[in-house]
This record gives C-alpha cells, structure tokens and sequence, in this order.
C-alpha cells in the first residue's frame, strides 16, 4: 500500500487540479518502478494506491517498495512554478509460509499491508513498514 504523505494540504494549498496531477505523476512513477506484466497498481480511494507483487520475496518487496519511495520524494512533481516535493508511505505484508487459511487470504494481505501503511504514517511518514502474516 502507498499513500501520499500530507495530500489535503497539497489539495487546499495548490488546489484539486494540482492534487490530480500529483496523483496522475505518482501512478507513473509507481507503475515505471515495477516489473511489466507482472506487477500491477490500483488507485484506491482519495490519494491511496495499492501495488501488487505476484511471487515477490519479503525482502525484494521491501526493496521495491523503498526504491519507489526515493522515486517519489527525490525529484519534484510538476514543472516550473507548480513543481512541489512529495513524499509517500508504504506498508507491505509478507506471508509465513506455508499459510493456512488461504479462504480469506486476499483480505487479510490487505489488512495487514493497511496496517503496515498505519506504521509508517504513526512513525514520521515517507518510509517503509512491514506486517508479517502468519498462518
């Protein structure tokens, strides 16, 4: 999961249309950073992304999930007089294996990578937490 740190200030500062072109240029960058065809991102609700990792380690995720960090916050977003420094958080979730209440799997990856997120805005914002699901 990956959320832009501080979005209602960009929105009632710069305006919606700005926020709109943050949100538009972070789902570029995102989608740029991971592997085509097999990685996905979804916008979510307000300025929520979710990104999939099919088959990806606790540590390679963790990996990405940083690199798509510096990614973000290290080049602004826009040009000129419109160009603004952003930052996101990211929360991910790993799985024990072997896990064994595959039922609810989806749902429960999706909590626990919430929930990482949660970290990660509760310790400062703009960086990376991890949850472990444990079957």
């Amino acid at each position: 999961m990956c959320d832009v740190d501080h979005f209602k200030a960009i929105n009632d500062q710069h305006g919606h249309l700005v926020g709109d072109d943050v949100l538009r240029e972070l789902g570029e960058r995102l989608t740029h950073g991971l592997r085509l065809g097999e990685d996905w991102v979804a916008r979510i609700g307000g300025e929520e992304f979710a990104i999939v990792l099919p088959e990806t380690g606790r540590f390679q995720a963790q990996a990405i999930a940083e690199r798509l960090r510096v990614a973000i916050s290290t080049m602004p977003m826009g040009s000129g007089e419109r160009a603004l420094t952003v930052t996101a958080s990211f929360g991910f979730c790993s799985l024990e294996a072997p896990y064994s209440h595959a039922i609810d799997l989806s749902e429960k990856l999706v909590i626990a990578a919430d929930s990482a997120l949660y970290k990660s805005k509760g310790a400062g914002r703009n960086r990376v937490s991890e949850v472990l699901l444990q079957g």
